[in-house]
C-alpha cells in the first residue's frame, strides 16, 4: 500500500499508519474495553469506508488518465488537425483538363491563361511548372477553339502564334509572330524560347 500511495505522489506513511491504527490495533484492542467499543467501531468502520473509497477513487483516475494518454497520437494521418476544419485537396479540372489543386494553406498566386485560335488552327502544348513540368494538353487548337489552364508557372509552346490570342489573368498578351515557347506566370507572359 505504501508504494502504491509513493507512486501516486501520496504520503505513503500517512496511509500505512492509518491502515495500522485501523485494522492491526483492532485485534489487541481487549475485551475490557467492549463498553466503548460500539461508538469507536460504527466511527473507525466509516472512516476505513472513507479511505476504501477515496483509494478507488484515486485508482479510477489514475486509469482514467492512463487510457486517455494511451489514446492521445492514433488518429490517421487523414484526420483533420482540429475539430471542424478540413483539409480539401480534391483537384479541380477546367476545360482543357489542367489541374490545380486547393488547399488550406496559404494559396500560392496563380496565372489564368486562356488560349482561342482566332483566326486559324495552331499546334499546342502545354505543360505545368515549367518547359520540362507536367504535360496538361498536347494537339492542334482549331480556328474557334478555346482552352484554359490555371498554375502558378504554365510554359506553352505555340506552332503559329499569329493565329492564337492569348489572355493572361484576363488581359490579352502580345505573341511575337514567330513560333516558340511562352512561360506564363502570375506576373504575365515571357519568352524563354525561340525556334533554332
Amino acid at each position: 500500500m505504501r508504494t502504491y500511495a509513493d507512486y501516486l505522489g501520496l504520503d505513503g506513511q500517512l496511509y500505512m499508519d492509518e491502515y495500522n491504527s485501523r485494522f492491526a490495533m483492532a485485534e489487541e484492542i481487549s475485551v475490557s474495553q467492549s463498553s466503548a467499543a460500539p461508538r469507536k467501531r460504527g466511527r473507525r468502520r466509516m472512516e476505513s469506508n472513507l479511505v476504501v473509497v477515496a483509494l478507488a477513487g484515486i485508482v479510477a483516475v489514475t486509469v482514467l488518465v492512463v487510457v486517455g494518454l494511451a489514446g492521445i497520437g492514433t488518429g490517421s494521418d487523414d484526420d483533420p488537425p482540429f475539430p471542424g476544419t478540413t483539409t480539401d485537396t480534391t483537384p479541380t479540372q477546367e476545360s482543357s483538363g489542367a489541374t490545380t489543386t486547393t488547399e488550406d494553406a496559404t494559396p500560392t498566386p496563380k496565372a489564368k491563361l486562356v488560349l482561342t485560335a482566332a483566326r486559324g488552327d495552331s499546334f499546342l502544348q502545354v505543360r505545368n511548372g515549367g518547359v520540362a513540368g507536367k504535360l496538361l494538353w498536347e494537339g492542334t487548337l482549331e480556328q474557334g477553339q478555346t482552352q484554359r489552364f490555371t498554375g502558378a508557372r504554365i510554359a506553352v509552346r505555340i506552332g503559329r502564334p499569329q493565329n492564337v490570342r492569348v489572355a493572361v489573368n484576363g488581359s490579352r498578351a502580345q505573341l511575337t509572330r514567330r513560333w516558340g515557347t511562352y512561360l506564363v506566370t502570375p506576373n504575365g507572359l515571357l519568352r524563354i524560347a525561340a525556334p533554332a
